[in-house]
């Protein structure tokens, strides 16, 4: 794939050229679970649980021209760019089913539901052939985030039965839910990760409803 950008500044008109070829994996996996059992001929109960995960690696070896206005005769460089992402969801489940009368017209519900979500994501940025740059500013450089999301769910549903066809429904449901993220920027100095304090990010959330 060919990108090509042409731009005019005060010192004249200056072009750059892009270059990119790049191979991408993506596998994805998935597994769920289910049980439900009747305790009594009144009662049943159900749980569930179920993961899914995977990853994607993707690189990339572009080569960047410039000519022209502020670049003079112009220069090249090819750079690698490595970035690896991993996924996974789990969650799982409880119900409970208590029938109120032997028509099985009123009952009242207990269930439960807990999600946990991590993912990361890392980039490797290496500059190659850079001496004859002028005018940028190409650092090497190594990013590393990281997130996590976990919720819990209750939920209590109460029908009744009032006779003459007529129904009462009633419930209550409680949502909490708290996310997190770390994200860390890095010089790569002599193949050494140097950590960069200032873009360094770190937030928390957590939401009750």
């Amino acid at each position: 794939m060919t990108n090509t950008r042409l731009q005019q500044t005060s010192l004249g008109e200056s072009l750059q050229t892009t270059d990119v070829e790049f191979k991408q994996k993506h596998p994805f996996s998935f597994g769920n679970f289910t049980l439900g059992y009747a305790l009594d001929s009144l009662s049943t109960i159900n749980v569930s649980a179920g993961v899914n995960g995977g990853y994607t690696n993707q690189n990339m070896q572009p080569r960047n021209s410039f000519s022209g206005g502020p670049y003079g005769n112009g220069f090249s460089y090819v750079y690698n760019s490595n970035q690896r992402n991993r996924f996974m969801g789990a969650n799982a489940s409880a119900d409970y089913q208590r029938w109120l009368n032997a028509d099985h017209t009123s009952s009242l519900t207990l269930s439960y539901l807990f999600d946990y979500n991590p993912a990361r994501n890392r980039t490797w940025t290496i500059y190659n052939n850079v001496s004859g740059v002028t005018g940028l500013t190409l650092t090497d450089l190594f990013s590393d985030s990281r997130t996590w999301g976990t919720s819990h769910t209750g939920q209590a549903d109460l029908t009744l039965d009032l006779g003459k066809g007529q129904t009462l429904e009633t419930g209550t449901k409680f949502i909490s839910r708290r996310n997190k993220s770390d994200s860390r920027l890095y010089d790569i100095v002599d193949g050494n990760d140097v950590l960069n304090d200032a873009l360094a990010e770190h937030r928390g959330r957590l939401c009750t409803v």
